[in-house]
């Protein structure tokens, strides 16, 4: 059993039948990802994290019903573009992280907003369409495939795939989450692999891996995941490979995050979603 990122900092598993899209995690208010929250309630800070193993296991992603959907590519890539406004309300500062509608380019600026507190939920973008081919293939990725459909989404992912002969040979997630870096990093659940990294001038990752629950713990062996803050939460890539390839998933997450991280929204009024 593979153990999965859990954004609200503790640790989640998921059994055969859930790896295989019987099932889908809840809220910890037992909550879909398509369903409203309780009256009164501002939406749980977090959800447990995309199973990337999910995409290795049955092809498939998981959708906010809980039923598997079809591999497949996501539409044509064309990079973020700034679309029609938004509601916003009126005490929001301009061009703050919490402006929604603001073109101002925020690269490198880390919310700390907590995700209790994000107007993001319902402002998470198809990752997939972001992911150009010429990324694809400086990845040396062969298939992408949208992580979660539906509304109120509290993470959203793009899962690339490599194979060879039908056998995993990488795959690599890119995950945005509401939760501010501190939160999705937390020390009490993960183990960082080092000092943060510089990704591009403005960018610097923070790379870290869940604590291993043994010596042959899978996870740990050969998953890693490249975070850094962002206006709306955090960015990160989460780098699997395969077993006895020899590769480091640390050094192959940093790599690849070098790749994406060009890619992703510059700016609030690029964080639209695409149903």
């Amino acid at each position: 059993m593979d153990r999965q990122w859990n954004h609200e900092a503790t640790l989640v598993t998921f059994d055969q039948d859930q790896l295989l899209g019987r099932e889908v995690a809840t809220h910890p208010d037992h909550r879909r990802n398509d369903e409203a929250p309780p009256v009164n309630r501002r939406p749980t800070q977090t959800i447990a994290g995309l199973a990337l193993i999910l995409a290795v296991a049955c092809g498939c992603s998981s959708t906010s019903t809980g039923q598997p959907a079809a591999a497949s590519s996501s539409s044509a890539s064309s990079g973020p573009s700034t679309s029609a406004s938004v509601s916003v309300p009126a005490d929001v500062p301009k061009d703050s992280v919490l402006d929604l509608n603001s073109t101002k380019d925020m690269t490198g600026i880390e919310t700390t907003v907590p995700a209790n507190q994000s107007p993001y939920t319902d402002h998470l973008p198809d990752i997939c369409t972001l992911i150009t081919p010429a990324a694809m293939q400086k990845l040396g990725m062969e298939t992408k495939t949208r992580g979660f459909n539906g509304a109120r989404l509290l993470t959203q992912a793009c899962i690339t795939k490599s194979t060879e002969n039908g056998d995993l040979v990488r795959a690599v997630s890119v995950d945005f989450y509401i939760n501010n870096i501190k939160e999705l990093t937390n020390p009490a659940t993960v183990i960082a692999q080092g000092p943060p990294v510089a990704i591009d001038s403005k960018i610097r990752a923070r790379i870290v891996k869940l604590a291993a629950t043994g010596q042959d713990d899978p996870t740990y062996k050969y998953t890693c995941l490249a975070a850094w803050g962002t206006f709306f939460g955090s960015i990160g890539i989460n780098y699997r490979v395969a077993e006895n390839s020899g590769s480091d998933p640390c050094k192959d997450a940093v790599a690849a995050a070098r790749i994406i991280a060009p890619l992703m929204p510059k700016s609030p009024s690029q964080m639209r979603v695409t149903r």
